[in-house]
């Protein structure tokens, strides 16, 4: 089968990047033709805006000294490109892909009457604020309207505790929910908002993560080859995206109560690739981090671990992911023989539903 997916566009997170893998790694397996839609978004001004954006700019730089660019979108859209020199080798190298799409009608030309199915998911694809690149309602695969093709959401995320869409959105939001022929979440949460807007949640599934799918060992292999400047073994690595006084206290604390020297890596300052960051995660004694991917990677390479907490990026998904595992936040030594069994079950029900595309 000709599979499309749809996910956010390709950035500098390193989560997203290796959910895009997994899936698709995943399909293929399954034996399927799998290609990725590059989503790319691009600052732009409209044309009506320029004739006073420009002066006003020029005003603000150059009289009143403050620190703004003339050309403000072309300044942010080279830092974009910066932000993600680095995964852009493994995205190239791993991941099939179409043309780069700025706008919906880019998807529409790279993507109408080339494939039998669509596949949304997985990370927080309806996060509303997260779809400004190609809207909502797309996300919803509005685009595949009229196409004879299998439409298929898979663990797909509202990424915080509840919805952000308006009432005025419900009804388009459930006419586009209902032309999916089948739907997982990847948080039990979300089937609560789901119901809140008025969607039938009672056929949806909880699948895993797609990074879950994928064995440890999978993992290791894809690492292989890889060095790292700052080695991580025996050391404490944190990534956290989001540092707070309270998390510096923690990593200071953690590291003179193990004796552990500390390396730290967030999103804007690192330099690692996706390899590179992975095995800095595979090679630690130790794993503080914000991130919900950073904490599924721990799990996968059975590292002890401290969750810090991120209420802007959404504590719900770690909750169900901690569910899921059976861990629990007060955990100082985890049982990984248990966490395993519950993955291997879980892991289970996932690739079932993927298999109704065979």
């Amino acid at each position: 089968m000709r599979i499309a997916i749809l996910n956010l566009p390709v950035d500098n997170n390193y989560g997203g990047n290796l959910q895009r893998y997994a899936l698709m790694k995943v399909l293929q397996n399954m034996g399927h033709d799998v290609t990725h839609i590059d989503i790319e978004s691009k600052w732009t001004l409209p044309w009506y805006k320029k004739p006073y954006s420009y002066p006003k700019r020029f005003i603000l730089r150059y009289l009143l000294h403050r620190d703004i660019h003339i050309n403000e979108e072309f300044y942010r859209n080279r830092q974009d490109e910066k932000r993600i020199e680095n995964v852009l080798p493994f995205y190239n190298k791993y991941i099939k892909h179409t043309k780069k799409c700025y706008s919906i009608n880019d998807v529409i030309n790279e993507t109408k009457d080339k494939f039998d199915a669509y596949v949304v998911g997985s990370d927080q694809v309806w996060r509303k604020s997260m779809c400004g690149s190609i809207g909502w309602r797309n996300f919803l695969l509005e685009f595949t309207k009229g196409e004879h093709v299998k439409r298929i959401a898979y663990a797909v995320s509202f990424g915080i505790d509840s919805s952000e869409y308006n009432r005025e959105e419900y009804d388009d939001f459930k006419k586009l929910f209902s032309s999916f022929d089948s739907v997982s979440v990847r948080e039990s949460l979300a089937l609560r908002i789901l119901e809140s807007m008025g969607c039938h949640a009672a056929g949806v599934s909880v699948c895993l993560d797609p990074t879950l799918l994928l064995d440890k060992f999978e993992w290791e292999d894809l690492c292989e080859g890889t060095t790292l400047l700052e080695p991580t073994k025996g050391k404490i690595f944190c990534y956290v995206l989001d540092m707070t006084e309270e998390i510096k206290v923690y990593i200071k604390r953690k590291s003179e109560e193990l004796n552990l020297q500390v390396i730290i890596a967030g999103l804007s300052e690192t330099t690692l690739s996706i390899t590179e960051w992975l095995l800095s995660i595979h090679d630690a004694a130790y794993v503080i981090t914000d991130s919900y991917h950073g904490t599924v990677f721990s799990i996968i390479f059975e590292k002890q671990f401290h969750y810090c907490g991120n209420i802007r990026r959404g504590n719900s998904r770690i909750q169900s992911l901690f569910e899921i595992t059976g861990i629990k936040f007060e955990d100082t030594e985890i049982n990984w023989e248990r966490v395993n069994y519950k993955l291997s079950h879980n892991k289970k029900v996932s690739m079932s539903f993927l298999k109704i595309m065979s």
